[in-house]
């Protein structure tokens, strides 16, 4: 039995993976500096960003950030432990193995 389809399924989960960390690095790039703006130029004078825009007394980039760090160690931790090494297709579909008694 070829493991080619299995082997491919793993590249492209893997390589999913490092485009959401990507992006989430991105992300937290962008909403750690609208965040930063926000709280705390915005009382040194300087303009608000996002005039109007909070949720519960919060800017609503700080809520971005959270998400965006959030998803990003997700993603690591997903590629640091291999858990994409079994795909879980495979893993319902294959019973394990036991030697059988000679």
């Amino acid at each position: 039995m070829s493991d080619a389809p299995a082997a491919r399924q793993l590249r492209a989960a893997r390589r999913a993976l490092w485009w959401i960390l990507g992006l989430s690095f991105l992300g937290i790039g962008f909403s750690g500096t609208l965040s930063y703006r926000e709280l705390c130029l915005a009382g040194a004078g300087g303009c608000g960003v996002a005039q109007g825009g909070m949720l519960l007394g919060v800017p609503v980039c700080v809520y971005g950030l959270a998400m965006y760090l959030l998803v990003g160690v997700i993603a690591a931790l997903s590629l640091r432990s291999g858990a994409t090494a079994t795909p879980p297709a495979r893993r319902l579909v294959e019973p394990a193995r036991r030697p059988t008694p000679a």
